[in-house]
C-alpha cells in the first residue's frame, strides 16, 4: 500500500487498540486491512459511479440544450421564410397597384386567370365583391381627404370667394373710389 494508506491503516490500528483497550492480534490486523481496503474500494467505486453519473447528466443536458437550440433556430428560420413570403406578396401587390392606371385594372377578373372548375357565377360573385370593396375604399379615401383637407379647401375657397366678391361688388355698383 502507498504511504498515505499505511498511515491511515496505522491510525485505524491505534483507534481499534484504544477502543478495545488492548493490542490487536494478527488476525484482527488482517481483518482490519481487509475492511479498510473494502471501504476504500467502495469509496473509489462510489466516486467513479458519481463521476459517470455526472458525465451522463452533463451529456444528456448538452443534447437537450442542443435540441432546444435547433428547434429555436428552425422556428426563427420558418418565421423568416414566412416574413420573406409576405414581403414578396406585398411587393407584388404594390407593383400591380403602381402599374395600374385605374381602379378597373385592379379588379380580380383582370388580375387573375379564372381557375379550373370555377363557374361563371363564382367569377361574377368575386367581381361583385371586388366592386363593393373598391367602392368602400374610394369612399374611405374621399372621407379621409375631406377630414384632412376639406376644411383647408373650404377655407381657401371662402377666402378666394370673399376676395372676388370684394373686387366685384364695387365694380358692380359703380362706386369705385377714384
Amino acid at each position: 500500500m502507498p504511504t498515505s494508506a499505511n498511515e491511515s491503516l496505522q491510525s485505524f490500528y491505534a483507534f481499534a487498540e484504544r477502543w478495545l483497550g488492548r493490542p490487536l492480534g494478527e488476525w484482527e490486523r488482517e481483518r482490519l486491512v481487509g475492511l479498510v481496503a473494502a471501504a476504500l474500494a467502495a469509496q473509489d467505486n462510489a466516486a467513479t459511479q458519481q463521476e459517470q453519473q455526472a458525465a451522463a447528466l452533463i451529456e444528456s443536458e448538452k443534447r437537450r440544450a442542443q435540441a432546444a437550440i435547433t428547434r429555436m433556430l428552425e422556428s426563427v428560420d420558418a418565421a423568416r421564410q414566412t416574413q420573406h413570403a409576405r414581403w414578396q406578396a406585398d411587393e407584388a401587390a404594390l407593383k400591380a397597384v403602381a402599374a395600374s392606371h385605374s381602379l378597373d385594372e385592379l379588379r380580380p377578373s383582370v388580375l387573375r386567370v379564372p381557375q379550373p372548375g370555377e363557374t361563371a357565377a363564382e367569377r361574377i360573385l368575386v367581381a361583385q365583391i371586388a366592386d363593393r370593396l373598391g367602392n368602400l375604399v374610394r369612399a374611405e379615401v374621399e372621407a379621409c381627404f375631406d377630414r384632412r383637407s376639406g376644411p383647408r379647401a373650404q377655407a381657401g375657397s371662402i377666402g378666394a370667394n370673399a376676395h372676388v366678391d370684394a373686387n366685384v361688388e364695387p365694380h358692380a355698383t359703380g362706386e369705385a373710389g377714384s
